[in-house]
């Protein structure tokens, strides 16, 4: 925690000194001689809508359906008895994503926190992303290290539906249904059989899980050098995981790459 020193050199907690009222007066001080920062929209424009109300939303839901990813009933006891339980019903969200060149992306998520999941959940640990800079610095490595008739390429790939291609545990699914409410008043009961996006659990799953797998692609891929070592500095690849695109930087030949 932070700490802070008085005039006479005692150390005190912050969090402490905040609760006496010369505290709470400092911070009101301070919140409003704040300087009002500037809003700037960048980046692709993202809507929330509701599901119901978007007829591409919900075909993207049934596609879902078919592919087994959701279990659908048709009451509310056949979803209770399939999942084991009285189901914590969630709503679903779509995100709208205009990209830049006008077309829009739909990303179906589940909002839990109105059926208080996500506030009784929490995160065990956090998964660090790899930063730009690491990218800038593997591919400097590998462009001082080229030889003459070779070249430095990256190639960036995707994984499609990431999150649903992993598996939600038996005992979960009944914490991750959801209710979808049809134009003639009927309700169509759905339970999750993947890890749902939108969850605090689902990330991380995904990044442990894909992590793994990006960790032995890459020793496929690793060459022994002159002297039958296979060491770091000397391979010709170098991988980033950012969530779900890989980057992979890859130094040789035309022919090799």
């Amino acid at each position: 925690p932070l700490r802070r020193v008085d005039a006479h050199g005692s150390a005190c907690r912050h969090h402490n000194w905040l609760r006496t009222r010369r505290g709470a007066r400092a911070c009101r001080r301070r919140r409003s001689v704040r300087p009002q920062r500037a809003v700037v929209q960048c980046g692709p424009i993202r809507q929330l809508r509701k599901v119901e109300s978007d007829p591409e939303a919900v075909d993207i839901i049934n596609g879902y359906v078919k592919k087994g990813w959701l279990s659908e009933y048709g009451t509310l006891e056949e979803l209770a008895t399939a999942v084991g339980g009285p189901p914590a019903l969630n709503k679903f969200a779509c995100i709208v994503k205009t990209k830049a060149d006008g077309t829009t992306k739909r990303r179906i998520i589940t909002d839990a926190k109105q059926s208080c999941v996500t506030a009784a959940s929490r995160k065990q640990y956090r998964a660090v992303l790899p930063r730009a800079t690491d990218l800038i610095t593997d591919m400097l490595a590998l462009t001082a290290a080229v030889q003459p008739g070779e070249g430095v390429e990256a190639f960036v790939c995707d994984a499609e539906d990431a999150f649903w291609q992993i598996p939600l545990h038996r005992d979960e699914r009944r914490f991750y249904c959801a209710v979808l409410r049809q134009p003639d008043g009927r309700s169509r009961y759905l339970a999750y059989n993947r890890t749902a996006q939108g969850s605090r659990g689902a990330p991380l799953s995904w990044v442990v899980i894909f992590g793994l797998i990006s960790r032995c692609a890459l020793g496929t891929l690793m060459v022994p050098d002159m002297r039958g070592r296979v060491a770091g500095s000397s391979s010709p690849h170098r991988l980033q995981v950012y969530v779900d695109d890989p980057i992979l930087a890859v130094r040789g030949t035309q022919a090799f790459i």
